[in-house]
């Protein structure tokens, strides 16, 4: 199975939150499991981490996503991001730029997303996880 780790969940598994720590070693330790890094949660963490000229936290990164498959995006996953963003914003539900490039990344590798903000994903026929929950689902 694939997952996307959205950049909050990426943060509660560096800051060794309990709940998203075991769901996370649930998953990674299932064979065929593949962790897919999209561009757009790569950017967010490493902005903050040197804004904050955190090396330390920035090596431990990326300790954590050296084996993960970064998904760029595709053409096809821009123009799918475009029609999705119009149908949000026609339906009187907009959607932030940087969720809309995270979830058409989930889509594209037919993952499921990990997010703490699942109502931010309402809608984009996405399979979705929280595991601030302490639920790996």
């Amino acid at each position: 199975m694939n997952w996307v780790l959205d950049t909050n969940i990426i943060s509660y598994l560096m800051r060794g939150d309990p709940a998203v720590r075991a769901a996370f070693d649930s998953v990674r330790d299932v064979p065929e499991t593949r962790f897919v890094l999209s561009p757009v949660v790569d950017y967010e963490i490493r902005r903050y981490l040197l804004l904050k000229a955190a090396s330390r936290n920035l090596a431990q990164y990326e300790a954590l996503t050296a084996t993960w498959v970064t998904a760029p995006l595709s053409e096809a996953d821009w123009q799918r991001a475009a029609v999705l963003w119009a149908d949000r914003h026609r339906d009187g539900s907009p959607i932030e730029d940087a969720d809309l490039l995270i979830a058409v990344t989930a889509l594209a590798q037919d993952a499921v997303l990990v997010t703490r903000n699942t109502r931010h994903f309402a809608g984009l026929d996405l399979r979705l996880a929280d595991w601030t929950q302490s639920e790996a689902s």
